[in-house]
């Protein structure tokens, strides 16, 4: 069994590498205001930046007017036979 000391001072017993999720948990703990800080930041800095974008619109359409056929199957060109 080996032991682990962490800067704590505290010896926490290791056997083949398990609390590995405890370990990864107590770090997330200890770095939690960190993090919320980046987040916050990145989420206001980024909706800021929306915020100051100039609004535009733009729309293109391409309008086709075409004679009405009579029988919407027929080929190109033909007419159906009476």
């Amino acid at each position: 069994m080996t032991e682990q000391i962490f800067l704590t001072g505290q010896v926490e017993p290791r056997v083949n590498g398990g609390g590995a999720v405890r370990r990864v948990l107590r770090i997330w703990r200890r770095h939690l205001t960190l993090f919320t800080v980046i987040v916050l930041t990145i989420l206001v800095l980024g909706t800021g930046g929306i915020l100051l974008l100039k609004s535009s619109y733009t729309a293109t359409a391409t309008v086709v007017i075409a004679a009405p056929s009579t029988d919407p199957l027929a080929p190109t060109g033909q007419q159906p036979a009476d």
